[in-house]
């Protein structure tokens, strides 16, 4: 069992012997030349085959892309022959919060993990076509969180790029939390582009919806196929939490999107920040005391969403002091 968000390694016995929660023990007697997400995707390949004959559920969670940042050596080859050669100097900038985030994408082995999810999502659909099932399951791909492209301090080894989206990984601004999400429903339409706002605590009712099932209690999240079988959903609040501090540079936080505007809010010190994503997706353009009123009005929602769900809070430290090259 590995009880951590990472494997010990990609490669067998995938194990990291600094780190041994993150070790991966049931893939350990693999032959060298392996590579976990293939290995993964391996499994998945024959649960389908398994599985054909009645219904199934397949959560097929890659660690890639995650640390440790460690390619196929075919594919880190292939990318670092691409990668743009440009000045070191311009590859980070400063986030106005705290860290330093990538500005471009040329991180050869990040690339060739890339390249191994993709291929992996190739061949499970390919095997779901050869299997006959294409027709009869309803594929989700989705992410949990932004690439990481922002670190505390001035480290800068962040693999990746979120641009033109604000940070990554960690944060609450868009990039870090605005993510893909691509549903192949085989009674759906094809090609169609949904812009109403999501989050993944809407899967679970989307997908008993297009099965035919009902939950049966109120749950967390809306019916996303509304979007395209004649429904509607609703116009609502969308929040995050993230009280606590983060490798990325975060400082805890928390935010709400209300339609197009979207705060944050900062718990050191209570500032909040506004933004209209429609005219400002890259999140540069401050709009809190243009807009005081819609501000108050968000952040009183914001702060009215946590009491009703019993959101912990951070506690102050008595005894820390802010350091000055740490204050923002």
């Amino acid at each position: 069992v590995n009880y951590a968000g990472q494997p010990g390694s990609f490669f067998p016995p995938y194990e990291n012997p600094t780190f041994a929660i993150s070790n991966v023990p049931d893939l350990e007697d693999d032959p060298e030349g392996a590579y976990l997400t293939d290995r993964l995707t391996d499994y998945a390949i024959e649960f389908l085959a398994d599985h054909q004959e009645a219904p199934f559920f397949l959560f097929l969670s890659h660690y890639a892309v995650h640390t440790p940042l460690q390619s196929r050596p075919e594919l880190a080859e292939l990318f670092e022959s691409r990668a743009p050669q440009t000045d070191e100097g311009t590859a980070f900038v400063p986030e106005s919060t705290y860290g330093m985030t990538r500005q471009r994408q040329d991180h050869a082995v990040y690339a060739g993990m890339i390249a191994s999810a993709d291929e992996s999502m190739r061949r499970i659909d390919a095997a779901l076509d050869s299997l006959g099932l294409a027709d009869r399951t309803i594929v989700v791909f989705t992410s949990d969180n932004g690439g990481l492209s922002t670190l505390a301090g001035d480290r800068r080894w962040a693999p990746t790029s979120n641009l033109p989206l604000r940070a990554g990984k960690g944060f609450l601004y868009e990039g870090g939390i605005r993510i893909p999400l691509i549903i192949r429903d085989p009674s759906g339409p094809r090609g169609l582009v949904v812009n109403t706002p999501g989050t993944t605590d809407d899967l679970f009712p989307t997908l008993l919806s297009l099965a035919g099932l009902t939950t049966g209690a109120d749950v967390d999240g809306e019916d996303l196929s509304a979007e395209w079988t004649g429904g509607a959903t609703s116009e609502r609040a969308l929040y995050w939490h993230f009280p606590h501090y983060h490798g990325s540079g975060n400082r805890p936080s928390g935010a709400i999107r209300m339609g197009d505007y979207k705060l944050v809010e900062w718990f050191e010190d209570g500032r909040t920040e506004l933004y209209d994503l429609a005219g400002d997706p890259e999140e540069r353009n401050d709009i809190a005391t243009k807009l005081q009123d819609r501000t108050a009005a968000m952040r009183g929602a914001l702060h009215a969403w946590r009491a009703a769900t019993g959101a912990q809070m951070p506690s102050p430290n008595p005894a820390y002091t802010i350091q000055p090259a740490e204050q923002h």
